[in-house]
């Protein structure tokens, strides 16, 4: 019997400071196959906002474990706005994370 899980992906966009963490969570597209079987993982990505505040020139920096989520990734990332953000780069990691997983 296949049992989804729900998929909760968290964001964490660092602010002002590094003491200072905006969490964002929303429902991710999250690969089937991944989340079938329980797979978790991180994605540490880079990338400049646009003028409009979407992300640009998507680059990977790691992915763990390696090819299950960095498609996923791109497609969420192409879900973001952030138009006070418009010009800079930035580095993130990106945590996939199941419930009802024991990691």
């Amino acid at each position: 019997m296949n049992t989804l899980r729900s998929p909760l992906l968290t964001i964490l966009f660092i602010l002002a400071t590094p003491a200072t963490a905006l969490s964002l969570h929303i429902k991710p597209i999250y690969p089937e196959y991944a989340a079938e079987n329980c797979i978790e993982g991180d994605v540490t990505v880079e990338y400049t906002f646009n003028s409009e505040g979407k992300p640009t020139n998507i680059l990977i920096i790691e992915a763990n474990p390696p090819g299950v989520f960095e498609e996923a990734t791109k497609k969420n990332m192409s879900l973001w706005f952030f138009p006070e953000k418009a010009g800079q780069t930035e580095q993130e990691t990106l945590s996939y994370r199941l419930e009802g997983c024991d990691s």
